[in-house]
This record gives structure tokens, C-alpha cells and sequence, in this order.
């Protein structure tokens, strides 16, 4: 009798975009499908704040990337005024020429799990989708117990960085931390490293025992 391999389902991923520039918008619609290849992907489109807002209020996203100036209520006001009170925050990524000049203190945008400026650089848009798609094929978030953002799986490397070599894509780490070929976590704000426990929780990779 022959086996038959079902494909997996392919992850629904839901996302928004708003900024005001339309050729902005579909490139990012073009960068997200590449990205997010394998993912059945969703994508709606806002090129003003109220109409944003409108939108996630209406649906659940799992990821929204917005300018900071547009018209209607700009990017502080969507994140403490309508990101904060959702019960289902989605994946914010900030994009935005006025990112230099934007007084980003408050508390709000610790909402945020990436923040570019325009125009951006490739290398670093590059892992942000990464980082981005990392976390939205492995649903349901884990979120970080200090940030409450969704902490990035990658896979655990074991040995010292190189010179000349980019290590964005792993987390170093020891013999002690594991068998060969490990996942672990790490938070998108400070680069903190997590590991499950024996019970299935989340530790400091670098967390030193107690005595």
C-alpha cells in the first residue's frame, strides 16, 4: 500500500499596510509575498489613519507596517489609542522617513516589534521580514515577559562568531544550553536569548544558576 504525504496547511497570515504612497504600499505587498512564501497571506491596504483604524478594529492582523505621517490620526495615536486596546495586538513594523525626527519616548512604542527608516536599508528590511516571518509561521506568539512582543524563534549555534560572518540568523550559544540543533527565542527589543524548561516554559538562555 502506498503512503501518502499530505502537505501541511499553509499558515494564514493576515496583514495591513498603511501609507499614503501607493507605489510604497505595493512594494511592500511585493516584499511581504516574497517573504512570506508557503503562507496563505492576506493583505489589505489603508492610505489614511481613520480608515487603519476602521480596518483593525474590524479584523484581526497579524501584522501591520505603517508610515508615521499620513492623513488622519498619524502612527503614536493608532498605537496608544487602538493597538493597546486590542485584545489580539498584531506584529507592528514602523516604516518611515520621519523616524529621525519622531519623538518615539512614550510607552506606546514599546508596542512596536520593528522600527525602519526610509529609505531603508536592504539588508536590514531584509531581516526584519525575516524576523517577521520567523515569528508569524510559528503561531501562537510566545511573547517576552518584559517587552510583551513575540520573541523570535532561530536555531541555537553552537561556537564563537567569525569575523566577516553575519550571525542575525542564530542565536550563539554553548554546549551547555542543549542538544545540537536547538530552537530558542530571543526578543526583538534588547536580543535577550530564551530556551523552553524541563516543564515547558521559557528561561534565560544566559540565566546563571542559583546556588
Amino acid at each position: 500500500m502506498q503512503n501518502i504525504i499530505k502537505p501541511k496547511p499553509a499558515c494564514p497570515v493576515k496583514a495591513l499596510i498603511l501609507d499614503d504612497d501607493d507605489m510604497t504600499r505595493k512594494f511592500i505587498c511585493h516584499l511581504l509575498e516574497d517573504a512570506l512564501k508557503g503562507c496563505a497571506l492576506e493583505i489589505a491596504e489603508s492610505e489614511n489613519g481613520d480608515d487603519a483604524i476602521g480596518k483593525l478594529k474590524a479584523g484581526s492582523f497579524d501584522l501591520f507596517m505603517m508610515d508615521i505621517n499620513h492623513p488622519g490620526p498619524r502612527a503614536n495615536e493608532i498605537l496608544s489609542g487602538t493597538i493597546n486596546q486590542l485584545a489580539q495586538k498584531p506584529l507592528v513594523v514602523i516604516i518611515s522617513g520621519s523616524l529621525k525626527d519622531t519623538d518615539r519616548s512614550g510607552p506606546e512604542w514599546r508596542l512596536c516589534f520593528a522600527q525602519l527608516a526610509k529609505p531603508w536599508d536592504n539588508k536590514a528590511m531584509g531581516q526584519t521580514l525575516k524576523d517577521v516571518a520567523s515569528v508569524l509561521k510559528n503561531k501562537p506568539f510566545i511573547l517576552c515577559s518584559k517587552h510583551g512582543l513575540p520573541l523570535i524563534k532561530k536555531p541555537i549555534l553552537y561556537g564563537l562568531p567569525m569575523e566577516g560572518m553575519d550571525f542575525s540568523d542564530v542565536i550563539l550559544g554553548g554546549c551547555c544550553m542543549g542538544e545540537y540543533g536547538r530552537f530558542g527565542y530571543q526578543c526583538p527589543v534588547d536580543g535577550e536569548a530564551f530556551i523552553r524548561d524541563e516543564k515547558g516554559g521559557m528561561k534565560k538562555m544566559y540565566e546563571e544558576e542559583e546556588e
